[in-house]
């Protein structure tokens, strides 16, 4: 139950981001933003998970680095 929960609760956001695409249609402002902090999170994330010993942490750093992937192709459209 947890996993499932945990699994749910990364995707959601993004999810959430993909079906307001049509917001984004109308203020490219806000599609910049989004295409911004995709960007972002994915270059932090993949620097956190290279510089963590710990495989855990490691791994929460490839998790944040592959949502800030499904964030920028959402911010790209």
């Amino acid at each position: 139950s947890a996993l499932i929960h945990a699994a749910t609760m990364v995707t959601a956001g993004v999810y959430l981001i993909v079906r307001s695409a049509a917001v984004f249609n109308g203020a490219p402002d806000a599609q910049l933003v989004v295409t911004i902090v995709g960007a972002v999170t994915l270059l932090f994330g993949a620097i956190v998970g290279c510089a963590k010993d710990d495989i855990k942490k490691a791994l929460a750093g490839s998790t944040m680095s592959q949502i800030g992937y499904m964030v920028l192709a959402a911010g790209l459209g």
